[in-house]
C-alpha cells in the first residue's frame, strides 16, 4: 500500500511538472489525434518466444507462437471516439469509447478511457467481465523532440491500480525511439477472482516510423502476454528476457 501511495504521489507531480500531441506508444494509452470522422486500425503482435535464445533456430523466437490484438477506433464528435478490439491470448473482446480534453494553449492533453471487456480466465474455459477506466496525459513535444505519457486507471476484475511512464524521444519528424515502463505495484492477488501475478515490473523499448498515413513500429519487452498498461501493470515473471513484437497502425 505504501508503494501504490508513493507511486501515486510521482505521477501527480509529474503530470504538474509536464509541460499534447498524439506520439506512438508500444502499450501505453495515449490522448488521440483523431479527428474529423478519422479511424484508425492497429494489430499489435508479441512473439512469445526468446529474442536472443537460438535466434537461428527459432526466428528470433517467433516461431514459439505470438499474441495478437487487432483493434479499431473511430472518433466521433468534439473528442470523443468509440473503440473496439480483439486479444488472442485470452480471447478477450473489448469494447469502449474515449474523451479527449485539449486547447491549443494548454501544455498537455489529457484523454480518459472507458473500457468494457469479456474474456477467458487464466487456466479455464468460463468467460468473465471486466470493466475500466485509464486516464492518460501527454504533454506537448519539449524542444520538438521530447515526448512523456502517464498512465493512471482502475479495472473492476483485477481490483488494483494499473500504472505506465513513457517517453519518446523523436529523432526527426518520422522516426522516433520508444521506452516505457510499468511498475509493480503489488504482486499478490489480494481480490475475490482469479488471476495470475507476476513478480517482476513490466517494461518495453523500440523504435517506430510514420510513413504516408501508417506507423510501423518494433519493439523488444519483457511482458508478450499483454498489450496494454491494464495486463503489464500485472506483473511478468521475467526481468532481463525479452522477446520481440511489432505495431502497425493505419489511420483512415
Amino acid at each position: 500500500m505504501k508503494k501504490q501511495i508513493l507511486f501515486v504521489i510521482i505521477l501527480m507531480l509529474g503530470l504538474g511538472a509536464l509541460c499534447a500531441y498524439q506520439s506512438n506508444s508500444i502499450g501505453l494509452f495515449t490522448p488521440s489525434s483523431l479527428d474529423n470522422l478519422q479511424g484508425e486500425l492497429g494489430l499489435a503482435h508479441n512473439f512469445y518466444g526468446q529474442f536472443n535464445h537460438k535466434p537461428l533456430d527459432t526466428f528470433l523466437g517467433s516461431s514459439m507462437g505470438a499474441n495478437v490484438n487487432l483493434s479499431y477506433r473511430q472518433h466521433l464528435v468534439l473528442g470523443t471516439e468509440g473503440k473496439i478490439s480483439y486479444t488472442s491470448s485470452n480471447k478477450k473482446y473489448e469494447l469502449g469509447g474515449a474523451w479527449r480534453y485539449y486547447k491549443e494553449e494548454a501544455p498537455v492533453k489529457v484523454q480518459l478511457d472507458l473500457t468494457a471487456a469479456s474474456f477467458i480466465k487464466e487456466m479455464s474455459t468460463k468467460r468473465t467481465t471486466d470493466f475500466g477506466a485509464m486516464l492518460s496525459v501527454q504533454n506537448k513535444p519539449l524542444m520538438d523532440r521530447l515526448i512523456f505519457t502517464l498512465n493512471a486507471g482502475y479495472n473492476t476484475y483485477y481490483q488494483r491500480l494499473a500504472t505506465g511512464v513513457g517517453a519518446q524521444v523523436m529523432l526527426t519528424d518520422d522516426l522516433s525511439l520508444q521506452g516505457e515502463f510499468y511498475p509493480l505495484l503489488d504482486d499478490t492477488n489480494s481480490s475475490d477472482n482469479f488471476y495470475v501475478v507476476g513478480h517482476k515490473s513490466a517494461f518495453a523499448f523500440g523504435l517506430a516510423y510514420d510513413l504516408y498515413g501508417h506507423t510501423f513500429a518494433f519493439n523488444l519487452g519483457n511482458d508478450p502476454y499483454h498489450h496494454d498498461t491494464v495486463g503489464h501493470a500485472l506483473g511478468t515473471y521475467t526481468k532481463g528476457v525479452l522477446s520481440l513484437g511489432f505495431n502497425i497502425k493505419r489511420r483512415l
